[in-house]
Formats: structure tokens, sequence, C-alpha cells
């Protein structure tokens, strides 16, 4: 058995003879509850939503409950602290169902603003883009690995740096390719999140098109445009673990994301050399040797 808690705190309160009102909140303040308990002590509970539009977590908390308010699940009514020791069970559907696919959007949204760190609006809907777009932001926030294909990217770079790729693997034909860019989230009504860095890797690509660099000075801005060299177009993407594991222990984030740090000879040189040097004790030591020699003869 799996029990599931939400709290509601009861502001306002009307007894008479035959019942008692309650009237209150959840404790996030996205849902307003009417309980009325009968003397008899049968109850019923009201609840509806208290602000909108709602955020993701306030979403996801709503769609929780109404995925638990159906048969032949039971409801109980506790102080907060103890366990329930009586239940009424739901004779009938208690809630509507959810529209296909919004349980699984909202709880992509609510990952997304655990990331952004800031209250994301619900938007009035979900569209198919804003829905891929959402689920690969929540694997990649998972730490997955997400596959997809390609068909064609424009490779920003400088005048410079184009000049050196052109020297470089691309310009004998296909190979693999790893990217830094950022996976953004459209969801549609005007508001764009990134996630960033995410680390992109191309199979078999080559240059479809190289920018004309005779004449650019070396910071001029130009794009290199890629294709895929097979039949495939396979694409994975994955987020730096520096920026999935946003909060974890640093030494964490460092052994996973750069287990090996490189050190140059002259570092074991000097330190080989400061090792040999006769042992000479500081000033500030040798006047306070020296001091107690004196208090003690």
């Amino acid at each position: 058995m799996e029990l599931k808690r939400v709290t509601l705190r009861f502001e306002r309160r009307w007894a008479t003879t035959a019942a008692l009102d309650a009237w209150g909140f959840d404790t996030s303040k996205a849902l307003a509850a009417h309980i009325r308990v009968q003397r008899s002590g049968a109850w019923s509970l009201d609840m509806r939503t208290a602000v909108s539009p709602l955020n993701a977590s306030q979403a996801l908390l709503l769609l929780e409950i109404v995925e638990v308010l159906v048969p032949p699940n039971s409801v109980a009514l506790t102080a907060a602290g103890t366990m329930p020791d009586g239940f009424s069970t739901l004779e009938r559907r208690a809630a509507p169902e959810p529209p296909e696919r919004l349980a699984d959007a909202t709880r992509f949204l609510a990952r997304l603003e655990a990331y952004i760190g800031e209250s994301i609006a619900l938007p009035d809907v979900f569209t198919e883009e804003s829905y891929e777009d959402l689920r690969v932001a929540a694997a990649l926030l998972s730490g997955d690995t997400v596959q997809g294909t390609w068909d064609q990217v424009k490779w920003p770079m400088t005048a410079a740096q184009a000049r050196d790729l052109a020297s470089g693997p691309l310009s004998e034909g296909a190979a693999d390719l790893d990217l830094t860019r950022s996976w953004t989230v459209d969801l549609g009504d005007g508001r764009r999140y990134e996630l960033h860095p995410v680390l992109a890797h191309l199979n078999s690509v080559r240059v479809s098109a190289w920018p004309e660099t005779d004449g650019l000075a070396d910071d001029a801005p130009v794009a290199v445009v890629l294709e895929p060299a097979d039949e495939e177009h396979a694409l994975s993407l994955r987020l730096s673990r520096a920026t999935a594991h946003a909060g974890a222990r640093a030494d964490r984030v460092m052994m996973e994301d750069d287990p090996l740090t490189f050190v140059s000879a002259d570092v074991f040189e000097d330190l080989l050399s400061s090792l040999e040097e006769p042992a000479e004790p500081a000033p500030a030591l040798a006047k306070a040797a020296a001091r107690l020699r004196v208090i003690r003869t």
C-alpha cells in the first residue's frame, strides 16, 4: 500500500449543531479546500485551484491528487503527523481524466522549473513542438543520453577558425564531430528556456559549404554548413555532468567531470629541488626557540 499525503491548513471555521465547515489551502497555496464534517462522522471535501495560472510544481501537485482520487483508492482525513485510522472509500470517480500527455508534459516542465530556479507558469496549451522540447530537456536533466537525427547544422565561428578547420580532418571527407551547444525549450508563447552546455555528438559529418574567407579579418564571423555523410543521420545529446548535478558536492562534480588533472614537469622539478635544500627554520620560530632556552636556563 502506498500512502500519499497532502497537507491542508484551514484558516476559517464555522460550526453548527449539524456540522463543522472549514476553509483553507494546501502548503503551496495552489489548492483551495472546503471540508464539511457531519456530526455523524461522514465528511465531504471540495478542492479547486486557488491561483491562475498554476506554475509547474503546483500543477504537478494537482495532477498527482487527481491520479489518486479514483476508485479503488481510499481517502482519509487525519491530524498532521498521525496515521489514518478511518477511510472513506470513493464510490465514483471524483475527478476528470486529465488530457492525454498533460501529466507527462507537466512533469517535464516541473523538472525544468527546478533547474531554472524560478517559477514557470503552465502554458495555455502544450504543442507537439513544446512537448518534444520539454521531453528532451527532462531526459537531459535526468542524466540520460538522448538519441536523435539531424539534417543540417550551421556552425558559427571566426574566419581564422574556419581556415584552421579547412586544413583538418573535415577537409578530407567524413568525420565524427563533437559540439557544445544549448538545448532550447520553446513553450510557444514567447517564453524560451535554455539548457547549457549540452554536448552533441554527430556521427559521420561532412562539410556541404565552406565560407569564403579570403580578405576577411581573422575575427570576422562566418559559418560552416555541415550535413550527414551517411543515411542514419545519427545524433546524441547529453548535458554536462557539472550542470546536471547542480548543487552536488564540488569534489563529486570534479571527479565525474574531470577525473585527471595534468601538471607540467616543471612543477615536480621545483618540488624535488625544494625537498633537497637544507632545512632552515623560519626566523620567527628560531627566535621563539632561543627565548624558550633562555627561560629554561
